[in-house]
């Protein structure tokens, strides 16, 4: 009799056990499942509108070519104060991959190659995409040759536009990649500055760089007297056939 109640009682522990074990299961799929997934790498650098005074002040110009040389000055501050919003937010986020840039043996990189350090959350890009960029260019010794981090003032360049004239390499690397995510691309010298080198860069070098896309920034808007002002001042100093430029750069 007591043998029976025994092993009664332990299949009902038994049950009990796995009774626990499937709901801890389902809490732990259900919290997998309905867990919110966290902000991806450069799809948090966007600025705002609200993060930059989009107001001219045009108050102490007199003629049209004041106002013109007032609109462009506080445009470029604009611009400046737009790159430093994106910095506050991009720049620890990018400087630690600094780490990665270290040597490599030039004679290893004969074609193009990508890496994906890590993969981002927004579109994929193709050729055509719109986007911007923080960048660190290397040579094969490891010598930085251009990059968005400014050591000097611990901030980041405004970021690099995809309408920018880039080199083939870098566009070709570019391509499947995801907004927000971190690549490192390696470019031989033929789809990089070739035989003619380029400033700081030898002739013949294969190049590596580290990429974080974020999503298109936004211009700075202009004012709208802007393409009247431009107009008038173009077509008095260039002619009526440059007037079309000023539609064309300022009227968007």
């Amino acid at each position: 009799m007591s043998s029976d109640k025994s092993e009664r009682d332990f299949k009902k522990l038994a049950v009990i056990v796995v009774a626990i074990a499937l709901l801890g299961g389902a809490v732990a799929l259900f919290l997998v499942s309905t867990r919110k997934p966290d902000p991806v790498l450069g799809m948090t650098c966007v600025v705002r509108a609200s993060d930059i005074d989009g107001k001219y002040d045009l108050s102490s110009t007199d003629s049209d070519e004041e106002k013109w040389s007032s609109i462009m000055n506080q445009q470029a501050e604009k611009v400046k104060a737009q790159a430093k919003v994106l910095s506050g937010k991009c720049y620890d986020l990018f400087k630690r991959y600094k780490g990665e840039v270290k040597a490599y043996d030039a004679k290893d990189i004969t074609e193009l190659s990508t890496r994906d350090i890590e993969a981002g959350s927004g579109g994929v890009i193709a050729s055509g995409s719109e986007y911007n960029s923080y960048y660190i260019g290397w040579l094969p010794d490891g010598t930085i040759f251009d990059s968005s981090i400014d050591d000097g003032t611990a901030t980041l360049k405004a970021p690099l536009s995809s309408s920018m004239n880039l080199i083939e390499g870098w566009q070709e690397g570019m391509i499947g990649m995801k907004i927000g995510g971190i690549r490192e691309i390696s470019i031989p010298s033929d789809k990089a500055y070739g035989k003619e080198g380029m400033g700081s860069i030898p002739p013949n070098t294969p190049l590596k760089f580290i990429v974080m896309t974020i999503p298109k920034v936004a211009g700075v808007p202009y004012p709208k007297e802007t393409v009247k002002l431009c107009t008038d001042l173009f077509t008095e100093y260039y002619g009526e056939e440059t007037a079309g430029l000023c539609q064309q750069e300022f009227g968007k």
